[in-house]
């Protein structure tokens, strides 16, 4: 059995196929990574976004971020299958040291992603700004 390594992605989804129904990103994205031998240990929408530019005559997308171990002989296939899912727009995959405590959104407020044993917790909104 090969070794997952964890990485994080950032995933712009197609906002008229997905909306903003964060359920419908899931049953887009997760089977793909678990197709490919690997496990999400983290999954939150980020943002809706204007496009600098248009991607696929669109001009508005939904960012999604993940946290998942894969193994790294599967990552150059997980790739392709995302470009495969008429969803998936555009998708940036790195490795990843950990999963950081908390992630700062475009609009000031931040989800935590670790709870204080160093597990995965389910994400919450926090109204707090961060400087």
């Amino acid at each position: 059995m090969e070794e997952k390594r964890l990485y994080e992605a950032m995933f712009v989804m197609d906002i008229n196929r997905i909306g903003n129904d964060e359920r419908a990103f899931k049953r887009v994205i997760h089977p793909l990574i678990e197709k490919h031998g690997g496990e999400v240990l983290v999954s939150k929408k980020w943002a809706d976004y204007e496009f600098a530019y248009p991607i696929k005559k669109l001009t508005r997308g939904s960012y999604h971020l993940i946290y998942a171990k894969i193994p790294p002989l599967k990552v150059s296939e997980f790739k392709r299958d995302c470009y495969l899912k008429e969803e998936i727009l555009r998708v940036l995959l790195i490795s990843a040291k950990g999963i950081p405590e908390k992630v700062v959104l475009p609009d000031g407020k931040y989800i935590e992603l670790k709870g204080e044993s160093g597990g995965v917790v389910t994400e919450t909104e926090k109204e707090d700004v961060v400087s």
